[in-house]
C-alpha cells in the first residue's frame, strides 16, 4: 500500500489502515499540537513583520542595508575566533614578529600587520591565503569596507635592509606563485602597478565583490595574473609595494550617512581636499554613529593634525562634533610627534623629549585618540 506520512506526528501509516476512527482519533491527540502550530506560524510573521519595517527604514536612513544581508546562519564567537585562528596560523612562529590583529564588526574585517624575513613572511602569505579560500565564503559577507576578495588587499612595504625595487621582484614572484598554487586572478597595485588604472586601490574595488563578474569581462579590467573570472567564493586578491601609510578614523557625534559622506568629500585629495588624503564615510552600528575612513598615504605631504582639524572644521557647518579618532594598524613615531608639534607650538625642526606613554596622553588630549579593543577606551 502507497504509505503517507503524517509529519506533525512523525510516524508512518499505510492507507488500508485508515477508517473514520482512526481519523479522529489522529485529530483528537493532534490538536493541542497544531493549535501550537499555528501560534509558531503567527509569531513567525510577526517577525518577519518587523523585519520588513527596519528592512524599509535602513533603506532609508543608509546606502548598505544591514538587514538584507541576513541570508544566512550566525556563527558563534568562538567559531570565528577559530577561523581567525586557522588563517593567522602560518605567521605564529618564533620567526615572525605579529605586531598586531585588528578585527572591526562594523567593518567586518581584520587587519594584520607582520613583520620578518622577507621570503619567509611571503611563504607564510601563501599558506594563509589557501587556509582563507576554504574558511570564507564572500558571497555571505557583508561589511562598512569596500572589497573584493576574501583576502582583500597584500601590501608589501619595506622597512630595513630592502629597497622599494626588491620588494617589487619579490611581489611579483610571490603573485606567480600565488596563482600557481591557488588559480587566483591577481591585481598588482600601487607601486607595483603594470597598469595606470591599478595603481589606486579605490579604483579596483569599485564595484566590490558582487560587480568583479561584470568588471573583469572588461579587457582593461582584465588581472595581471590569473584569468578574467573571479574566484567564486574568494573573488580576487590585490598586492603590491606601497609606502607606509596611515589608517586613521575619526568618529562624528552623528548617524546622518549623508552628511559623514559630504565631509569625507571635503578632505580627500580628489574631492578638492588634502593631498595624499583617501576618506569615505563609515556607519559603526556597535557604537550607532557615523565615522571618517581615512588613509593618509603620505604622512610626510599631510600631517595627522591637518587632517584632524580639516575634519573638525567641514563637521561644523552641520553642526557636528569630532568625538574621537583612532589608528588602525602601525603608526611611525615620527607621524605622531609632528602632530603633536603643532599642538604645543612647536616648529618642525624641535626635539620633543618624551616617552611614548606621553605622546599617547597628549594625542588623547589633543586629537580625542583612544586605543579601540572591542571598541571600549582605554
Amino acid at each position: 500500500a502507497k504509505p503517507l506520512y503524517f509529519e506533525q506526528l512523525g510516524t508512518i501509516v499505510f492507507e488500508k489502515q485508515i477508517n473514520n476512527s482512526a481519523i479522529n482519533f489522529l485529530k483528537e491527540k493532534t490538536k493541542d499540537f497544531v493549535k501550537l502550530m499555528s501560534y509558531y506560524r503567527c509569531a513567525m510573521m510577526e517577525i518577519e513583520t518587523k523585519f520588513n519595517v527596519l528592512n524599509e527604514e535602513f533603506s532609508l536612513r543608509h546606502d548598505r542595508n544591514p538587514i538584507s544581508s541576513i541570508k544566512t546562519r550566525l556563527k558563534s564567537l568562538p567559531s570565528i575566533k577559530e577561523k581567525m585562528e586557522r588563517i593567522i596560523s602560518p605567521f605564529k612562529k618564533d620567526e615572525f614578529n605579529l605586531v598586531r590583529l585588528e578585527m572591526d564588526p562594523s567593518y567586518n574585517r581584520s587587519v594584520l600587520t607582520v613583520i620578518g624575513e622577507k621570503d619567509k613572511v611571503m611563504m607564510a602569505m601563501v599558506e594563509s591565503i589557501k587556509i582563507a579560500i576554504n574558511e570564507i565564503d564572500m558571497n555571505n559577507h557583508k561589511g562598512e569596507h569596500l572589497r573584493i576578495g576574501a583576502v582583500d588587499v597584500f601590501p608589501v612595504i619595506p622597512i630595513s635592509n630592502i629597497t622599494e625595487d626588491e620588494c617589487k621582484e619579490l611581489v611579483e614572484k610571490y603573485a606567480k606563485i600565488i596563482n600557481d598554487e591557488t588559480s587566483l586572478p591577481i591585481y598588482l597595485y600601487n607601486l607595483s602597478a603594470v597598469k595606470e588604472n591599478r595603481r589606486l586601490l579605490p579604483d579596483i574595488r569599485k564595484g566590490e565583490f558582487e560587480g568583479l563578474k561584470e568588471k573583469m569581462a572588461k579587457e582593461e579590467w582584465f588581472p595581471d595574473f590569473g584569468t578574467n573570472i573571479p574566484h567564486e567564493t574568494f573573488g580576487v586578491l590585490t598586492m603590491g609595494v606601497r609606502k607606509p601609510l596611515i589608517a586613521f578614523n575619526i568618529d562624528l557625534n552623528t548617524k546622518n550617512r549623508k552628511i559623514a559622506r559630504l565631509i569625507s568629500k571635503s578632505v580627500r585629495y580628489t574631492g578638492g581636499g588634502l593631498r595624499a588624503i583617501q576618506a569615505r564615510e563609515a556607519y559603526l552600528s556597535d557604537l550607532d554613529i557615523m565615522q571618517v575612513s581615512i588613509n593618509v598615504t603620505d604622512f610626510y605631504i599631510t600631517k595627522l593634525y591637518q587632517v584632524y582639524e580639516m575634519v573638525k572644521m567641514e563637521a561644523k557647518r552641520y553642526n557636528v562634533q569630532v568625538i574621537g579618532s583612532e589608528v588602525i594598524g602601525l603608526i611611525f613615531e615620527k607621524a605622531i610627534l609632528d602632530c603633536l608639534k603643532y599642538y604645543l607650538n612647536k616648529q618642525d625642526n624641535e626635539d620633543l623629549k618624551l616617552s611614548f606613554d606621553e605622546e599617547v596622553k597628549l594625542l588623547e588630549k589633543y586629537i580625542n585618540y583612544w586605543i579601540r579593543f572591542g571598541r571600549t577606551r582605554k
